[in-house]
Protein backbone atom coordinates (compact mmCIF):
# COMPACT_ATOMS: atom_id res chain seq x y z
CA UNK A 1 0.00 0.00 0.00
CA UNK A 2 0.63 3.50 -0.21
CA UNK A 3 -0.87 6.79 0.58
CA UNK A 4 -2.11 9.44 -1.60
CA UNK A 5 -3.29 13.14 0.08
CA UNK A 6 -6.02 14.27 -1.25
CA UNK A 7 -6.80 17.78 0.01
CA UNK A 8 -5.02 17.29 3.33
CA UNK A 9 -7.04 14.34 4.07
CA UNK A 10 -4.72 10.58 3.26
CA UNK A 11 -6.26 7.69 1.51
CA UNK A 12 -4.78 4.46 1.45
CA UNK A 13 -3.88 2.97 -2.68
CA UNK A 14 -3.63 -0.72 -2.93
CA UNK A 15 -2.09 -1.95 -5.96
CA UNK A 16 -1.89 -5.38 -7.83
CA UNK A 17 1.23 -5.63 -10.12
CA UNK A 18 2.01 -8.76 -11.69
CA UNK A 19 6.16 -9.62 -10.64
CA UNK A 20 7.17 -11.06 -14.66
CA UNK A 21 4.83 -8.39 -16.75
CA UNK A 22 5.10 -5.51 -14.58
CA UNK A 23 1.64 -4.81 -15.25
CA UNK A 24 -0.58 -3.51 -12.99
CA UNK A 25 -3.56 -6.20 -12.52
CA UNK A 26 -5.63 -3.90 -10.40
CA UNK A 27 -5.68 -1.36 -7.85
CA UNK A 28 -7.93 0.11 -5.42
CA UNK A 29 -8.09 4.14 -3.74
CA UNK A 30 -9.72 3.53 0.13
CA UNK A 31 -10.37 5.56 3.32
CA UNK A 32 -9.73 2.50 5.23
CA UNK A 33 -7.36 -0.95 4.41
CA UNK A 34 -8.05 -3.05 6.60
CA UNK A 35 -7.14 -6.83 6.16
CA UNK A 36 -11.26 -7.28 4.63
CA UNK A 37 -10.56 -4.50 2.19
CA UNK A 38 -7.31 -6.63 1.19
CA UNK A 39 -9.03 -9.61 0.43
CA UNK A 40 -11.37 -7.78 -1.56
CA UNK A 41 -9.12 -6.34 -3.63
CA UNK A 42 -7.22 -9.47 -4.31
CA UNK A 43 -10.44 -11.10 -5.11
CA UNK A 44 -10.91 -8.69 -7.83
CA UNK A 45 -7.47 -9.23 -9.29
CA UNK A 46 -8.33 -12.80 -9.38
CA UNK A 47 -11.37 -12.30 -11.18
CA UNK A 48 -9.56 -10.45 -14.30
CA UNK A 49 -7.01 -13.01 -14.25
CA UNK A 50 -7.93 -16.41 -12.41
CA UNK A 51 -4.47 -18.02 -12.41
CA UNK A 52 -2.79 -19.46 -8.99
CA UNK A 53 0.12 -16.88 -8.22
CA UNK A 54 2.55 -16.20 -4.97
CA UNK A 55 1.65 -13.07 -3.27
CA UNK A 56 4.42 -11.25 -1.83
CA UNK A 57 4.10 -8.31 0.28
CA UNK A 58 5.56 -6.59 3.14
CA UNK A 59 5.18 -7.22 7.05
CA UNK A 60 1.71 -4.88 7.63
CA UNK A 61 -0.60 -5.68 9.98
CA UNK A 62 -3.13 -6.49 7.45
CA UNK A 63 -0.54 -9.17 5.99
CA UNK A 64 0.31 -10.64 8.89
CA UNK A 65 -3.13 -11.37 10.65
CA UNK A 66 -5.00 -14.65 10.82
CA UNK A 67 -7.60 -14.59 8.62
CA UNK A 68 -5.25 -13.51 5.83
CA UNK A 69 -3.36 -16.76 6.12
CA UNK A 70 -6.76 -18.53 6.06
CA UNK A 71 -7.61 -16.76 3.13
CA UNK A 72 -4.67 -17.34 1.27
CA UNK A 73 -4.74 -21.08 2.08
CA UNK A 74 -8.54 -21.38 0.92
CA UNK A 75 -7.53 -19.33 -2.57
CA UNK A 76 -4.61 -21.71 -2.97
CA UNK A 77 -1.90 -18.98 -3.32
CA UNK A 78 1.22 -19.05 -1.17
CA UNK A 79 2.47 -15.68 0.54
CA UNK A 80 5.89 -14.64 0.66
CA UNK A 81 6.84 -11.17 3.20
CA UNK A 82 9.84 -9.01 2.80
CA UNK A 83 11.91 -8.65 5.01
CA UNK A 84 11.43 -6.01 7.89
CA UNK A 85 12.25 -2.73 7.47
CA UNK A 86 13.63 -3.38 4.10
CA UNK A 87 11.91 -2.04 1.16
CA UNK A 88 14.40 -2.35 -1.68
CA UNK A 89 13.07 -6.44 -1.65
CA UNK A 90 9.78 -5.09 -2.67
CA UNK A 91 11.31 -3.16 -5.67
CA UNK A 92 9.35 -3.24 -8.04
CA UNK A 93 5.76 -1.99 -6.35
CA UNK A 94 8.03 0.64 -4.53
CA UNK A 95 9.10 1.95 -8.03
CA UNK A 96 5.32 1.40 -9.13
CA UNK A 97 4.27 4.16 -6.29
CA UNK A 98 6.77 6.29 -6.89
CA UNK A 99 6.12 6.67 -10.44
CA UNK A 100 2.72 7.45 -9.96
CA UNK A 101 3.05 10.11 -7.34
CA UNK A 102 6.08 11.67 -9.24
CA UNK A 103 4.17 11.75 -12.96
CA UNK A 104 0.47 11.61 -11.88
CA UNK A 105 -0.80 12.50 -8.49
CA UNK A 106 1.48 15.67 -7.70
CA UNK A 107 0.93 17.26 -11.17
CA UNK A 108 -2.56 16.51 -11.73
CA UNK A 109 -3.50 17.37 -7.63
CA UNK A 110 -6.47 15.90 -6.96
CA UNK A 111 -9.16 17.54 -5.10
CA UNK A 112 -11.52 14.91 -4.12
CA UNK A 113 -11.18 11.33 -4.32
CA UNK A 114 -13.18 10.42 -7.57
CA UNK A 115 -10.50 12.89 -9.11
CA UNK A 116 -7.62 10.86 -7.96
CA UNK A 117 -9.48 7.71 -9.30
CA UNK A 118 -9.87 9.18 -12.61
CA UNK A 119 -6.60 10.29 -12.45
CA UNK A 120 -5.28 6.65 -11.42
CA UNK A 121 -6.93 5.00 -14.33
CA UNK A 122 -5.86 7.00 -17.19
CA UNK A 123 -2.25 6.53 -15.66
CA UNK A 124 -2.58 2.98 -15.09
CA UNK A 125 -3.85 2.40 -18.53
CA UNK A 126 -0.93 4.24 -19.63
CA UNK A 127 1.62 2.81 -18.35
CA UNK A 128 0.01 -0.64 -19.13
CA UNK A 129 -0.58 -0.24 -22.58
CA UNK A 130 1.68 2.72 -23.93
CA UNK A 131 4.84 3.09 -22.04
CA UNK A 132 7.68 1.10 -22.66
CA UNK A 133 9.71 -0.65 -19.81
CA UNK A 134 13.02 -0.25 -19.47
CA UNK A 135 13.21 -3.98 -16.95
CA UNK A 136 11.75 -6.07 -19.42
CA UNK A 137 13.23 -5.15 -22.72
CA UNK A 138 11.44 -1.78 -23.46
CA UNK A 139 8.15 -3.21 -24.19
CA UNK A 140 4.39 -2.49 -22.78
CA UNK A 141 3.83 -4.30 -19.63
CA UNK A 142 0.44 -5.78 -21.17
CA UNK A 143 2.60 -6.75 -24.13
CA UNK A 144 4.80 -9.02 -21.42
CA UNK A 145 1.75 -10.19 -19.92
CA UNK A 146 0.00 -11.20 -23.01
CA UNK A 147 3.30 -12.92 -24.03
CA UNK A 148 3.43 -10.69 -27.36
CA UNK A 149 7.48 -9.65 -26.12
CA UNK A 150 9.22 -11.35 -29.02
CA UNK A 151 6.68 -9.28 -31.77
CA UNK A 152 6.87 -6.01 -29.83
CA UNK A 153 10.38 -5.80 -28.80
CA UNK A 154 11.23 -6.37 -32.89
CA UNK A 155 8.17 -3.56 -33.61
CA UNK A 156 9.80 -1.16 -31.17
CA UNK A 157 13.44 -1.42 -31.97
CA UNK A 158 13.03 -1.10 -35.87
CA UNK A 159 11.24 1.90 -35.01
CA UNK A 160 13.08 3.05 -32.63
CA UNK A 161 16.40 2.65 -34.90
CA UNK A 162 14.71 4.52 -38.07
CA UNK A 163 14.08 7.11 -35.80
CA UNK A 164 17.90 7.38 -34.65
CA UNK A 165 18.48 7.14 -38.13
CA UNK A 166 20.35 4.04 -37.91
CA UNK A 167 19.31 2.88 -41.11
CA UNK A 168 22.44 2.73 -43.84
CA UNK A 169 22.38 4.06 -46.98
CA UNK A 170 21.14 1.36 -48.73
CA UNK A 171 17.69 0.77 -46.14
CA UNK A 172 18.79 -2.80 -45.32
CA UNK A 173 20.68 -2.98 -42.27
CA UNK A 174 22.07 -1.07 -39.02
CA UNK A 175 25.14 0.70 -38.95
CA UNK A 176 27.59 -0.60 -36.59
CA UNK A 177 27.33 2.17 -33.55
CA UNK A 178 23.58 1.89 -33.24
CA UNK A 179 23.04 0.58 -29.68
CA UNK A 180 20.03 -0.91 -28.26
CA UNK A 181 21.29 0.37 -24.25
CA UNK A 182 21.43 3.89 -25.75
CA UNK A 183 17.39 4.31 -24.82
CA UNK A 184 16.84 6.27 -22.06
CA UNK A 185 14.54 4.36 -19.35
CA UNK A 186 13.27 3.23 -16.37
CA UNK A 187 15.51 1.23 -14.18
CA UNK A 188 14.64 -0.02 -10.91
CA UNK A 189 18.69 0.20 -9.62
CA UNK A 190 18.10 2.84 -6.66
CA UNK A 191 14.72 3.72 -7.36
CA UNK A 192 13.72 1.49 -4.07
CA UNK A 193 14.03 2.24 -0.33
CA UNK A 194 13.42 5.74 -0.05
CA UNK A 195 9.76 5.66 1.57
CA UNK A 196 8.51 2.00 2.82
CA UNK A 197 5.03 1.97 1.04
CA UNK A 198 3.04 -1.54 1.42
CA UNK A 199 1.57 -3.66 -1.68
CA UNK A 200 1.12 -6.83 -3.02
CA UNK A 201 3.52 -8.57 -5.98
CA UNK A 202 2.33 -11.03 -7.98
CA UNK A 203 4.97 -13.75 -8.75
CA UNK A 204 4.85 -16.61 -11.29
CA UNK A 205 4.57 -20.03 -9.50
CA UNK A 206 7.40 -22.19 -11.72
CA UNK A 207 5.15 -24.00 -13.86
CA UNK A 208 4.05 -21.14 -15.05
CA UNK A 209 7.27 -19.61 -16.08
CA UNK A 210 8.02 -22.44 -18.47
CA UNK A 211 4.57 -22.07 -20.16
CA UNK A 212 4.84 -17.81 -20.85
CA UNK A 213 6.03 -16.24 -17.71
CA UNK A 214 3.57 -14.66 -16.19
CA UNK A 215 0.73 -16.50 -13.79
CA UNK A 216 -1.94 -14.11 -15.86
CA UNK A 217 -0.78 -14.56 -19.10
CA UNK A 218 -3.11 -17.24 -21.58
CA UNK A 219 -1.97 -20.49 -21.67
CA UNK A 220 -0.73 -21.58 -25.17
CA UNK A 221 -1.82 -25.03 -24.47
CA UNK A 222 -4.75 -25.51 -22.27
CA UNK A 223 -4.75 -29.53 -22.80
CA UNK A 224 -2.26 -29.36 -19.35
CA UNK A 225 -4.30 -27.16 -17.23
Amino acid sequence: MSYINISGTFYYLCSVLDGYSRSIVHWDLRESMTESDIEIILEAAKEKHPRRGRDHSDNGPQFIARDFKEFIRISGMTHVRTSPYYPQSNGKLERWHKSLKSECIRPGTPLTPEDARRLIQQYVDHYNTVRLHSAIGFITPADMLAGRQAESTRRETASWMKRAGCVNNAGSGWREDASYNDLAGETEAGSAGMQPCRGITWWAHRDDVGRGGSPFAPSQNTSDR
